[in-house]
């Protein structure tokens, strides 16, 4: 699990980002069983979009720093 999220610094792709942060947080739901009953509310669902922003914001200035470059390319 640690090394899913510090491998998932180093991708350049926004979608693999959220793809990744997002098959973490369902992993959890699905290992935790009596978490799950508590994330299943509103409160659960707005954290986790909050964090998922932050999470994803994190890592493309983390990129950048890195880089020097743009994750996106038009």
């Amino acid at each position: 699990m640690v090394n899913t999220i510090f491998s998932s610094f180093f991708v350049p792709n926004v979608l693999e980002i959220f793809e990744s942060s997002t098959l973490y947080y369902l992993n959890l739901l699905k290992h935790h069983h009596i978490l799950a009953k508590i994330f299943n509310s509103f409160w659960f669902f707005s954290i986790f979009i909050v964090s998922l922003f932050i999470e994803i914001s994190f890592k493309i200035r983390f990129y950048n720093r890195c880089n020097g470059g743009s994750i996106v390319e038009i």
